[in-house]
């Protein structure tokens, strides 16, 4: 089983919108089998099915804000392996990318039938799998989605399942002995999306920083992420319908510069400035918040309940990430050493602002009878991103994907140091800071 990293893998996911570094995997031809491929066929989704639930999810998250009843055609749909580990002699799952006309957004989901059909949708913008680029700015979910994916695959299980009358049940293994049908998503739990703006780290909003080598580096998406959670409460007391309607306007381009530098001084973020990007700790942003006048929790582990009640209470989230994991461990001897210490870098900072939560009939169907034998609910939960990278990739994607706090599990030899991850793949120790509101 070859191991194929999730840059290899995902390569396609988000070119057009956030750019990511594509290198498509491909499958090596082989003759069918008729039981295993039989079977591989029915559990997978056709590119009319594919269609057909992609239009169903964006109608059910993006329907409040369609222009009259109008929905969007199909551009393209395109289909790429995403598996990390596959033999290339197996038949394995991969995503779909479904694209909506005049760049109107996107669906990622997945080729199987049961394993986590929904990725990622975004209302903007179009994604392209036969473009390579070098702008690496990958979106936090990809490695442990990719990660789940593989384990469902493996597993081969019907998950996040209750009954008609939402009790939860135990996941349920896929046998030759039945069938499913599927009936269409729909919303069961929704709850913004609450922030207005999608501000970037440039211009106007770092006019007033300190110019390296004669351009003014970007703000940084710590500051941006406050920004974002600020332009929500409308505080401080700036003119904020002004702001809010166009960032380019004289006063509110002064007024976003002016926050946008303060917001980095020694005292605030402590921002440290660089023209390839510009950060700070986390752990700075409670104290930043509480200067400007709001309250809010220190950094704590990612959970779907608690996104949901904070966004319930009309508070953004803020959350953080990193692309590298540091294992170092000291040689053991005798009774000394054999010490592991674990360290993260590489962050980036975003801001939650909406949940969903989608599910949809399924019904088992006995394959020798043909009688529905059992019926339940398969429910997806998903969260809204606002990435500060303007425009760029924000929309709805998988919570399960941000539940980690240590990352997918690693392996090293026993005395050996290691970096894990990938520069800009977000992939580790996802914390949040909640109860953000004016004191």
């Amino acid at each position: 089983m070859k191991r194929v990293k999730i840059l290899r893998a995902l390569s396609f996911f988000l070119a057009a919108s956030v750019g990511v570094l594509m290198l498509s995997c491909t499958r090596q031809e082989v003759q069918p089998r008729s039981d295993f491929d039989q079977e591989t066929k029915i559990n997978v989704l056709t590119k009319e099915e594919a269609s057909a639930q992609a239009l169903n999810i964006y109608k059910e998250l993006f329907r409040g804000r369609l222009r009259g009843a109008e929905v969007p055609g199909i551009l393209s749909v395109q289909k790429t392996s995403s598996l990390r580990t596959a033999s290339e002699s197996e038949d394995n799952a991969g995503v779909f990318v479904v694209n909506f006309d005049d760049d109107r957004g996107y669906v990622v989901l997945s080729e199987s039938k049961f394993n986590e059909p929904i990725i990622s949708a975004c209302e903007k913008g179009n994604l392209d799998i036969a473009v390579v680029t070098e702008n690496m700015n990958l979106v936090p979910v990809l490695y442990n989605t990719d990660a789940i994916l593989e384990y469902n695959h493996r597993t081969q299980k019907l998950t996040d399942l209750t009954t008609p009358d939402e009790d939860p049940l135990p996941d349920i293994p896929v046998t030759k002995s039945y069938r499913y049908e599927f009936g269409e998503w729909e919303t069961v739990v929704q709850e913004g999306p609450l922030v207005q703006v999608e501000w970037g780290q440039g211009d106007p909003h770092n006019r007033k920083l300190n110019k390296i080598n004669g351009d003014p580096p970007p703000v940084g998406c710590v500051a941006t992420a406050i920004s974002h959670i600020m332009s929500y409460h409308r505080y401080p007391p700036f003119n904020w319908d002004r702001i809010l309607s166009n960032e380019y306007d004289s006063y509110s381009a002064d007024v976003l510069s002016t926050l946008h530098r303060d917001l980095g001084k020694p005292e605030n973020l402590d921002m440290s400035y660089s023209l390839s990007g510009s950060g700070a700790y986390s752990t700075n942003v409670p104290r930043t918040f509480s200067a400007y006048g709001y309250q809010s929790s220190d950094l704590c582990d990612y959970n779907f309940a608690t996104i949901k009640s904070e966004i319930s209470a009309l508070r953004p989230v803020y959350i953080r990430a990193n692309s590298l994991k540091h294992v170092t461990k000291t040689p053991r001897f005798l009774f000394w050493g054999g010490k592991t210490t674990v360290s993260y870098s590489g962050g980036h900072a975003w801001v939650l602002d909406g949940v969903r939560v989608l599910r949809r009939k399924v019904s088992k169907i006995d394959n020798f009878t043909n009688e529905v034998v059992k019926v339940f609910y398969q429910t997806k939960e998903l969260v809204h991103c606002k990435f500060g990278w303007g425009k760029i990739g924000n929309g709805y994607y998988l919570s399960k994907a941000f539940n980690t706090v240590a990352g997918p599990e690693v392996r090293s030899s026993e005395n050996e140091d290691a970096i894990y991850g990938e520069a800009r793949n977000y992939q580790f120790n996802h914390q949040i800071i909640k109860g953000i509101k004016r004191k």
